[in-house]
């Protein structure tokens, strides 16, 4: 989108200040100039001719209060509010490095170097590297990212979030392709870990595969994810659905997600369930969210 301002003038303007009988009939009207369409250019949006380097430094605390169980879930003999409540002071510090280099619109490699406190022992750790890919676009639609990088589909947001199928991507490698389909993208994954290949070249059988799509309908997204790792011990597959939205200012989001043997149907399969609302105040940079999960594992 763009802003634009069109000036209207005439090369009669002279002849308003003559006399009315120098006029013979009406003064001709101004020629209308063609109206100048600005032409974006992606090259010069998009693309540096050199490498580009940030950083960050990043400050955060807080205080986290929920209940472990019920209270009094099992009748006057279970537990009580004071022995189901927890308290948790977080607190996070670190600073963050990063290289981007776009040659033109369609390649960019970025890369990412942090280094951040441990809240635990409130100790700094050493220099670990963050996400390092190679982005290539073809067509302005099919997009693939190789390198190590993350990504996450899960809706948990103040718990765990058992519905991210893809949490060990960003210990490994991965390769990732979007394509536009039915309005929305396609997200494929193709990814290993260093623990997964036990020291041997990567093949099809310890590597993951995955996918993630979503369709919004007006004011609701509905969203699935898949993954399959055939080494896999446990649950070799492993599948998620959700619902989200938002109502007077409130988001809310509803998920299942499941992971089964489908080689084992005796084993019995192991699903979680997350249902919250989150309200944000941008101005004041407030935060206020309630969380519920349930699960067998």
């Amino acid at each position: 989108p763009a802003l634009c301002a069109e000036l209207l003038g005439s090369e009669y303007v002279d002849s308003l200040f003559q006399e009315e009988d120098n006029f013979k009939g009406n003064p001709p009207e101004a020629e209308e100039e063609p109206e100048e369409v600005p032409v974006l250019d992606l090259d010069e949006l998009t693309g540096n001719k050199g490498p580009q380097f940030s950083g960050k430094v990043s400050v955060n605390g807080g205080v986290m209060y929920g209940w472990t169980d019920w209270p009094y879930s099992d009748g006057e003999e279970g537990p009580n509010l004071e022995e189901v409540s927890t308290a948790t002071v977080y607190s996070t510090f670190g600073t963050r490095v990063a290289l981007d280099v776009r040659p033109n619109s369609y390649t960019r490699f970025y890369s990412s170097f942090s280094y951040s406190m441990d809240q635990r022992t409130l100790t700094f750790s050493g220099i670990s590297v963050g996400s390092t890919y190679l982005d290539y676009t073809y067509k302005d639609n099919w997009f693939f990212r190789i390198g190590k990088q993350g990504f996450s589909n899960g809706q948990g947001r103040i718990l765990n979030n058992p519905g991210n199928l893809f949490s060990a991507m960003s210990s490994g490698v991965a390769v990732r392709m979007t394509v536009p389909v039915w309005g929305n993208s396609l997200n494929t994954f193709m990814f290993g870990t260093e623990e997964w290949l036990e020291g041997y070249l990567p093949t099809h059988r310890r590597l993951a595969f995955g996918f993630t799509y979503n369709k919004s309908f007006d004011a609701i997204t509905v969203g699935t994810a898949a993954w399959y790792r055939h080494e896999e011990q446990q649950t070799p597959f492993r599948t998620s659905l959700y619902v989200k939205g938002a109502l007077a200012g409130i988001d809310l989001a509803a998920e299942g997600s499941l992971r089964m043997n489908p080689w084992e149907l005796e084993q019995e399969p192991v699903f979680w369930t997350v249902a919250n609302a989150y309200w944000e105040d941008s101005e004041a940079q407030w935060r206020l969210g309630l969380e519920h999960q349930y699960g067998s594992g």
